[in-house]
């Protein structure tokens, strides 16, 4: 039984996995229109493979391209839930990337949180970090930026130790009086 279940999960991520190159090809040959549809029944047909995934996700830049921030966030939440582990910060980050895009700066800082939190590399971790602080700030929500650039200060080999030292330098200088 389990050597058949073994063989049901493996043809399921081939048939993904070949869904999915048939998507993308008539994505970069410029058919939105066809990928999109064949991306939909994939992230439908194979729920929890790597190809849906990864479907999702393009899934979800179309929508953005669009100008369906909206769409793309909803679909790209949905397809959390299924996700594989190793996809789960990309998808937050895509997420967070939605509501960026779409001006609502506090709400793309918990998603970049979100992504830090799920991040698989210290330095992924990091940079989803920075990202959020960059958010929390434009956001105005300069304490939450500052808490957050005041702990990457303190990682010597990070990869945004340089530039979190630029950031507490900006948020605590005060303005000069003539």
């Amino acid at each position: 039984i389990y050597a058949f279940w073994q063989q049901s999960v493996r043809l399921k991520n081939e048939r993904a996995e070949a869904a999915l190159a048939t998507a993308q090809g008539a994505f970069y040959s410029g058919n939105t229109t066809l990928a999109k549809s064949d991306l939909e029944k994939l992230v439908g047909r194979y729920p929890g493979t790597a190809g849906s995934t990864q479907a999702g996700l393009l899934l979800g830049q179309i929508m953005y391209g669009e100008g369906k921030y909206d769409d793309g966030i909803g679909s790209l939440t949905s397809l959390l839930g299924s996700a594989p582990s190793q996809f789960k910060s990309s998808i937050e980050e895509l997420i967070a990337a939605g509501y960026a895009d779409s001006n609502r700066a506090a709400d793309a800082a918990e998603h970049f949180m979100k992504a830090a939190a799920l991040a698989p590399f210290a330095a992924d971790e990091q940079m989803y970090q920075a990202d959020a602080a960059r958010m929390y700030r434009a956001a105005g929500k300069v304490d939450e930026a500052r808490a957050i650039w005041a702990e990457l200060v303190k990682i010597p080999d990070s990869p945004v130790m340089t530039e979190a030292k630029v950031r507490m330098g900006e948020i605590d200088a005060k303005v000069a009086t003539p």
